[in-house]
């Protein structure tokens, strides 16, 4: 199944460990999920990796960037949907667009805003924790 993963997920699943990260690694290995990327969630991922605050060295934060991409999907071209389903933060707007571009079967992320568009918003979008009682 095809999914986009706000960074948020995506740094809580490389950097941490629980039962949820665990689950979401082995199902991208076993290409049971496969994350939908484009060029402007990778390069937000890359700064957020590179925050002081996770103490990553270079080669650590390049092969976790590694781990990640191996197992995505490039959306070459991801259009605008701010003004049909706008996300109330710009910054997660990108998300939101490439979920709608990609034909994704659902958009993960805990992120408050983007939660708050479940209502309106054509497909799925799981918590980290609400996706891990669906995987196996």
């Amino acid at each position: 199944m095809r999914m986009v993963f706000d960074t948020n997920v995506i740094i809580s699943t490389l950097v941490f460990t629980s039962s949820h990260t665990r689950l979401l690694r082995q199902n991208w290995a076993a290409a049971r999920l496969i994350p939908v990327v484009s060029k402007s969630t990778v390069e937000e991922l890359l700064a957020v990796l590179s925050y002081a605050k996770f103490k990553l060295s270079i080669e650590s934060r390049d092969l976790l960037l590694a781990e990640y991409l191996t197992h995505a999907e490039v959306c070459g071209h991801v259009k605008s949907f701010k003004s049909k389903y706008p996300c109330s933060d710009l910054n997660d707007q990108m998300f939101i667009d490439l979920a709608l571009s990609s034909d994704v079967v659902a958009l993960v992320s805990g992120d408050a805003d983007i939660q708050s568009m479940q209502a309106t918003f054509p497909m799925p979008i799981y918590t980290l924790s609400e996706l891990s009682s669906h995987m196996v």
